[in-house]
């Protein structure tokens, strides 16, 4: 339906999956709440432990007031990168604070883009922050706002900026569903990097953990 490539895909070999989550906001807290349990799974193999005040997450200061409120409920950092004259998040702007963050003992774990924001309708520059995400090792999760319901008409679909290694998850299509009873359901489509288990004490990422292990 919204043309993801085939790695977010349970079946057919595929390492992903998804759940879906009763609104948008629901839908970024889940995925930060992901992101930061294999965060600190990762660390504490390594033998990190009690690095949960050293996370940190970014996106936009265009960004939704859910991100910020995902954000508190996770009980982590969050840093409102500026955007451009387009009020649109970049790589450049983003790589500055993630760089900045790591020198001052950080950890940057997940950034939060968006497709549409709710002030201007504004794009972030997925391409640019899938870079960044990528030579950092950090979760992405698209919010896909305004452009959810068009990414799901094939003639108003371009080709989708998410092709970048590592963990992303995505927001939408929710919108769809607007007119008939709102909020809208948010699916979440998820690509791990790896058959590597998210494990959080809800039926949601249970859910997902299995879709994880399907696709081994």
């Amino acid at each position: 339906m919204m043309g993801l490539p085939s790695a977010f895909l349970a079946c057919s070999g595929g390492t992903g999956g998804g759940v879906i989550q009763c609104t948008a906001s629901e839908a970024t807290l889940v995925a930060m709440l992901a992101a930061k349990s294999k965060t600190l799974k990762h660390l504490e193999q390594r033998g990190v432990k009690d690095a949960t005040h050293r996370l940190m997450a970014y996106c936009s200061d265009q960004a939704h007031s859910s991100v910020e409120r995902a954000s508190m409920l996770a009980g982590v950092k969050i840093r409102k990168v500026v955007s451009d004259s387009f009020q649109s998040l970049r790589g450049e702007g983003l790589e500055k604070a993630v760089k900045k963050d790591k020198e001052d003992g950080l950890i940057p774990f997940i950034v939060v883009g968006t497709m549409g924001t709710t002030n201007s309708c504004a794009y972030d520059n997925l391409r640019e922050i899938g870079e960044v995400v990528k030579k950092y090792d950090i979760w992405h999760h698209v919010d896909a706002a305004y452009a959810e319901g068009a990414i799901c008409q094939r003639e108003d679909r371009h080709p989708l900026p998410v092709t970048h290694g590592g963990n992303c998850s995505w927001r939408g299509p929710g919108t769809t569903a607007q007119n008939i009873q709102p909020p809208g359901p948010s699916p979440i489509p998820v690509r791990p990097e790896g058959p590597s288990a998210v494990r959080m004490h809800s039926p949601e990422m249970e859910t997902l953990e299995q879709n994880f292990q399907k696709g081994r």
